[in-house]
């Protein structure tokens, strides 16, 4: 209650998104960086070996048992933050590149969008055809059947280069993923059990 209205409603859409994003990891909203952990998750945390590390992020891919302290926060007594929108607009982009390959899916998509879209005006220039050859008394001016080729035509080289983005897009978040070399996933526990 003590941030102002804006950073609260940024922060919101914020978690809500990354929420979203997060594929297996559970992310809590509004948590910071003060944390009790034992030995074990920082050593698994430290074996992480993406160089873009997000701490916050990084806690909960370990996936241990956690327990959150609701803390109330008051007003800061003395300075004031530097901590500036474009320091947290950093913050979110690398939180959300180092914890998921969803907006490189959303070329992918936006491919599959556009692609209906074109179907839908290709069927309206057939119309517009059929129309103007071969429909008695129903009169369509030569000028909206070429509007409609022309319309298609800058379509169709555009989602030839937006489907090669989409792939190329798909080869990257693959190699992310790769890159990043995280567990598939984490033992907590080997029972040694000798018959």
């Amino acid at each position: 209650k003590v941030d102002a209205l804006i950073k609260r409603t940024t922060a919101r859409l914020f978690y809500k998104l990354i929420s979203h994003w997060a594929d297996k990891v559970k992310i809590v909203e509004n948590v910071n960086n003060f944390r009790l952990i034992s030995k074990r998750i920082i050593n698994i945390v430290k074996k992480l070996s993406s160089k873009n590390k997000v701490f916050r992020f990084d806690v909960p891919f370990a996936g241990f048992k956690t327990i959150n302290i609701e803390v109330p926060r008051s007003k800061r007594i003395y300075g004031k933050s530097h901590y500036n929108l474009a320091d947290m607009s950093r913050l979110a982009i690398d939180s959300i590149v180092a914890v998921s390959t969803q907006p490189l899916n959303l070329i992918s998509k936006l491919f599959l969008i556009l692609f209906g879209c074109f179907m839908m005006s290709s069927l309206t220039e057939l119309i517009c055809f059929l129309i103007q050859k071969f429909g008695s008394g129903i009169f369509i001016i030569r000028s909206d059947y070429l509007f409609w080729l022309l319309v298609n035509i800058i379509f169709f080289f555009s989602l030839i280069i937006l489907f090669a983005v989409a792939i190329v897009a798909q080869y990257v978040a693959r190699i992310h993923i790769e890159t990043q070399n995280r567990p598939i996933y984490i033992i907590e526990d080997i029972f040694n059990n000798k018959l």
